[in-house]
């Protein structure tokens, strides 16, 4: 896999039989990244009628430029030892959640950090966010400052989660809520669960 390639889902192709010694595996409808790299054209979308993901984001990692130099792992342990830890491990005991308390609060962290960079606010995005990608091939990252959704903000999260040192999975796919309901384009990160024998979802 040559970085800046564009990663394309087909229906011949699933994780099962993928290269397993690729950073980029490609899924139905969807990709499996244990690695993203500056230069990255990543499928984020395309018509559900067809296998093939065709609307593209360009990774670039700009808007992290002068932004994350104080999100480091040190300064987060720091914060944990702090009240923040009791708080948290509290609020997952009252609440019986089975996650390491310290993982919880570095994702917390993660997120919060996320928004403040992506400029994530309540209001819906959808059609800014279609436009930007519609108007040009390949949408850059840097762009979706304030127009984001699941799939920009997932490769923010890999980006920071990197750099603490936690690992995480970056995976585009197809979700459905129900067996009624319509499916739909949904990216997401997942991380392996210290506290029992599956994965989280973040």
């Amino acid at each position: 896999m040559e970085e800046g390639e564009v990663i394309e889902g087909s229906a011949q192709t699933s994780v099962e039989n993928a290269d397993e010694t690729g950073r980029i595996r490609q899924l139905y409808r969807g990709l499996w990244a244990e690695e993203i790299k500056e230069g990255d054209k990543i499928p984020v979308g395309g018509s559900i009628f067809s296998d093939k993901l065709d609307i593209v984001m360009e990774v670039d990692t700009e808007l992290l430029t002068d932004k994350t130099d104080k999100f480091i792992r040190e300064r987060l342990d720091e914060l944990y030892s702090s009240d923040n830890g009791q708080l948290i491990k509290k609020w997952i005991e009252e609440n019986n959640l089975q996650i390491d308390p310290m993982l919880f609060h570095h994702l917390l962290y993660t997120q919060k950090k996320m928004g403040a960079i992506l400029e994530v606010g309540d209001e819906s995005v959808a059609v800014a966010r279609k436009d930007l990608y519609l108007s040009e091939r390949y949408a850059k990252l840097s762009e979706f400052v304030g127009q984001s959704e699941c799939a920009e903000q997932a490769v923010i999260g890999k980006f920071l989660l990197d750099k603490i040192g936690i690992k995480a999975t970056f995976m585009e796919g197809v979700h459905v809520d129900s067996k009624k309901s319509d499916p739909f384009d949904h990216a997401f990160l997942i991380l392996d669960d210290s506290q029992g024998e599956g994965s989280l979802i973040f």
